[in-house]
């Protein structure tokens, strides 16, 4: 006669079926209210969800379907990875790291105020700045304006040996005529030459050189020896017409710093604007008593 075995507990044949029916039925149920309370998610990260919303737009209108399943996944799968990274940092960082909440109000409101003053700016300020305010501004800040690099103003040629007409080049690059620089000019578009002829254009020398191969160990004296240069390459002939320079620690001419002067002149503007409304604003909020210092 077998012991009975106190210790053991089973269930017969009906009743297990009963428990497992409970648990298949529960788990339905848990899978039913998840799909209830997330049936716009298109993804899940720990208690984050990927709205289908955000979703939604990222696909170009036209792609076809297999590119949008392909896109769409693309987008999701990288939200997930990050998610992941995200909340495994937010679990594992060191509670002694920085706050990063109170930096995030921070930058917040430095965002506001950035975006409110930009369009306060963008409202009122005066762009238009005139030839005299500039001259005004040059010359009671010509101490401000010495050169760190020499510059020049110079027409130049570069054309392949096989096409050029050197003397005809030579000619026209040296004359003062308009008409001829017109002529020079159709010459090289014809020539699919590489040209510059702005007569009232500055350069810097430094970025001269990454077009013509100049050789010279000092540029201040070969600037001041050299006003018409002509030389060739294997493969290419270069013609420059040198009109005006000015050497590095001199003071920069005014129509090298309009640009630069222009700007100044707007950004103190803006300054002064903002200046003005932070202590409009300032002394509005004390009448209202909205400021209390204690």
């Amino acid at each position: 006669m077998l012991k009975e075995d106190k210790k053991k507990t089973y269930f017969p044949a009906p009743a297990l079926k009963q428990v497992l029916a409970f648990v298949a039925i529960a788990f339905l149920l848990n899978a039913c209210i998840h799909r209830t309370f997330n049936k716009d998610a298109a993804a899940r990260v720990g208690d984050q969800y990927l709205l289908t919303e955000e979703v939604q737009g990222i696909v170009p209108p036209g792609t076809n379907a297999t590119d949008s399943l392909q896109i769409t996944r693309s987008f999701i799968n990288t939200w997930v990875r990050k998610q992941t990274v995200l909340q495994h940092a937010e679990k594992n960082l060191p509670e002694e790291l920085p706050d990063f909440d109170k930096k995030l109000e921070d930058y917040r409101r430095s965002l506001l105020v950035y975006t409110y003053e930009q369009q306060l700016v963008k409202q009122l300020l005066d762009t238009i700045v005139t030839e005299q305010e500039i001259a005004d501004y040059y010359n009671d800040h010509l101490n401000n304006f010495e050169l760190k690099e020499n510059i020049l103003r110079a027409d130049f040629v570069i054309i392949d040996r096989d096409t050029a007409d050197k003397s005809s080049i030579k000619e026209l690059l040296l004359s003062d005529s308009l008409s001829d620089h017109q002529i020079l000019e159709e010459y090289c578009k014809a020539a699919r030459a590489d040209y510059f002829l702005d007569e009232d254009e500055w350069v810097f020398f430094n970025d001269l050189v990454k077009y013509i191969p100049l050789e010279t160990y000092n540029q201040e004296q070969f600037l001041a020896n050299n006003r018409y240069i002509e030389f060739s390459d294997s493969i290419n002939y270069y013609f420059m017409r040198i009109k005006d320079f000015k050497i590095k620690e001199s003071i920069s001419p005014l129509d090298f710093e309009q640009e630069n002067i222009r700007m100044i002149i707007l950004n103190k503007r803006k300054t002064q604007l903002l200046d003005k409304m932070e202590k409009e604003l300032f002394n509005q909020a004390l009448k209202s008593n909205k400021i209390e210092i204690y």
